[in-house]
C-alpha cells in the first residue's frame, strides 16, 4: 500500500480538469429586439409582455435573461420555480431527460445558508483546537531536571506558541476568504437573479433564470406560464470547445 502513495499521488497533479464547452445561442423564430448585446425576442399575452434573451452559461446550466412588463390593471405572480424547458437534437443520449423545470433559484441561497453553517462550525473547531495546543502544560519539576533544562529547551516553548499563533492566522485569513467568497455570491445572486415576486400593474421585473443544459442539445424550448396561459420561446444552440491550456 505504502508504494502506491507516490504514484496516486503523481496522478492527482498530474490529471488536469477540462474546460467546459460554450453555448452559443439565438432566437430561432419570433420577434426579436436588440439591447446591450443581447437579441430579446418577445411574446404578448392579457397586456403582459414577455422577453427572454440568452445570457451565458456554466458547466451544467444555460442561463436566459427574462424581463416580464405588466401592462394590466391587476397584479400577477412571477415564479421562475414554474418555467421549464425542453431540450431537443438528433444526438442527445436516449438516458437524457429531456424535459426539466428550471433551477429553483431559492436552492442557490439554501446552499450559501448551507456553506455559511459549515464554515462557522469549522471556525469554531478551529479555535477550541488552536486552545487546545496553546494551553501551559502542568509545571513538573525536579531539582534533577530543573538543573539539566539547557537554554535551548527554555525557548521551545515560546517557539511552539509563536508558530501556532502564525497557524491561527493563517486559518482565519482562510475562513475569512470563503466568508467573502459566499458574500460575494449572495450579493451576485441579489443583483442578477429572477425571484418568485408579486409584480403589480405597470411594472417591470428582470432577472436571469437558470435551465439545465447539454452540449448534444440542438435547439431549447422555454416555457413561461402567464396567467393561466403558456409562452414558448424557441431557441438554437451551437458548441464552441475552447482549446485546453497546459496544466
Amino acid at each position: 500500500m505504502k508504494n502506491l502513495f507516490p504514484f496516486a499521488l503523481a496522478l492527482l497533479f498530474s490529471a488536469c480538469v477540462r474546460p467546459y464547452n460554450i453555448s452559443k445561442i439565438s432566437p430561432s423564430e419570433g420577434n426579436s429586439i436588440w439591447a446591450w448585446g443581447r437579441e430579446f425576442v418577445y411574446q404578448t399575452t392579457d397586456s403582459v409582455v414577455v422577453k427572454i434573451a440568452y445570457e451565458t452559461n456554466d458547466r451544467n446550466n444555460v442561463i436566459f435573461n427574462v424581463e416580464i412588463e405588466n401592462n394590466s390593471g391587476r397584479s400577477m405572480l412571477i415564479d421562475p420555480e414554474y418555467f421549464w424547458s425542453r431540450m431537443s437534437g438528433a444526438n442527445l443520449p436516449k438516458a437524457i431527460i429531456q424535459q426539466h423545470k428550471a433551477i429553483d433559484p431559492e436552492s442557490f441561497y439554501l446552499e450559501i445558508a448551507k456553506q455559511r453553517s459549515r464554515q462557522e462550525a469549522e471556525e469554531f473547531n478551529k479555535a477550541i483546537n488552536h486552545v487546545s495546543i496553546t494551553l501551559p502544560e502542568a509545571p513538573f519539576t525536579t531539582t534533577n531536571n530543573a538543573s539539566q533544562k539547557t537554554a535551548e529547551a527554555s525557548i521551545e516553548p515560546q517557539q511552539e506558541s509563536q508558530n501556532a499563533a502564525y497557524y491561527r492566522e493563517v486559518e482565519l485569513y482562510s475562513l475569512e476568504s470563503k466568508l467573502i467568497s459566499l458574500n460575494d455570491r449572495k450579493r451576485f445572486l441579489d443583483q442578477t437573479i429572477l425571484r418568485k415576486s408579486t409584480l403589480p400593474p405597470h411594472a417591470v421585473i428582470s432577472g436571469e433564470v437558470y435551465f439545465q443544459r447539454h452540449d448534444q442539445a440542438d435547439a431549447y424550448e422555454l416555457y413561461v406560464p402567464v396567467n393561466g396561459k403558456v409562452l414558448e420561446f424557441r431557441f438554437k444552440q451551437q458548441i464552441v470547445k475552447p482549446k485546453s491550456g497546459k496544466p
